[in-house]
């Protein structure tokens, strides 16, 4: 068994830490056991077992738009869900009636509403506190906004998958700046025209084309800068490719525009279609 008692040397209080009871708690609006301080961004709240609201932090009461006088006035689903009835009602997992049936620390994500009935998406880490019998007879509540985090990480997911996407298709998908720019392309593209992907980022598109079509390709991109629409956008031509070797050969090209930061940028997704036009070639040497 642990001896607790005051260390002479280190000057270290190594006594067992005090529970804090309904005696000893201070006043709702001054409530720092438990770190309850002003000075964080996030929301805290202390809640009892009839969900009213014990106590909150300066943020959590800004979110909510009310003072510190009106702090026990309100039931915790009415700040915080905009709601008249506790939230495991609606089918969401109550943090405090967990906490208040297992007696351990729990986590959830919820839809709050702040004072301007925004909803965010919440993070809430829910902690008992217990009484001088060990019994849980508050809780208390550190509430996080992970909405952005939440969007950065579905964001990611979808990057994630689209860019598998891109890898996963046998056509080459190549992008390219309104100054006719490779900006990115896939791994398809070693397979079609022989670049390795970074060889062609930072070249011109026109490097993939042979050289009587680069003029009238500049001559597109710069109708597109002064504001004329582009003419194969949205449709699916053939065209003649140049691969690494000087090899021409025909493709079938789907293009596509889109603009980011006010910037346009093309997106052509390129297929060698060197079997099908040798087979149509066929086909009608037969007929003849």
């Amino acid at each position: 068994m642990t001896d607790y008692k005051q260390s002479k040397t280190a000057g270290i209080n190594t006594s067992p830490p005090a529970k804090y009871t309904p005696a000893n708690i201070p006043h709702p609006c001054d409530f720092t056991p438990y770190n309850l301080t002003d000075s964080t961004e996030e929301q805290i709240m202390v809640v009892g077992r009839d969900f009213r609201v014990r106590s909150m932090n300066q943020s959590a009461k800004l979110a909510a738009g009310i003072s510190c006088s009106d702090t026990g006035k309100h039931f915790c689903y009415q700040i915080t869900h905009n709601r008249n009835r506790p939230c495991n009602s609606a089918g969401e997992p109550c943090p405090v009636s967990e906490v208040f049936r297992t007696g351990k620390s729990v986590t959830v994500h919820h839809e709050h509403f702040e004072c301007n009935k925004e909803g965010a998406l919440l993070e809430i880490q829910a902690f008992p506190i217990f009484d001088e019998n060990g019994e849980v007879f508050e809780v208390a509540e550190i509430i996080r906004d992970v909405t952005k985090r939440e969007l950065a990480e579905k964001i990611q997911l979808s990057e994630e998958r689209f860019r598998s996407l891109v890898e996963s298709t046998h056509d080459a998908i190549i992008t390219a700046d309104s100054a006719g720019i490779t900006v990115s392309c896939n791994s398809a593209v070693q397979k079609i025209f022989g670049y390795a992907p970074g060889e062609l980022s930072g070249k011109p598109v026109t490097v993939i084309m042979p050289g009587r079509y680069h003029d009238k390709h500049s001559e597109g991109l710069k109708g597109v800068r002064e504001g004329q629409r582009p003419t194969f956008v949205g449709k699916t031509i053939e065209f003649i490719g140049l691969k690494k070797d000087g090899t021409e050969f025909p493709v079938e090209i789907s293009l596509s525009k889109w603009n980011s930061k006010g910037q346009p940028y093309f997106t052509a997704i390129i297929r060698d279609i060197s079997v099908r036009k040798s087979y149509e070639a066929s086909l009608m040497e037969e007929k003849q």
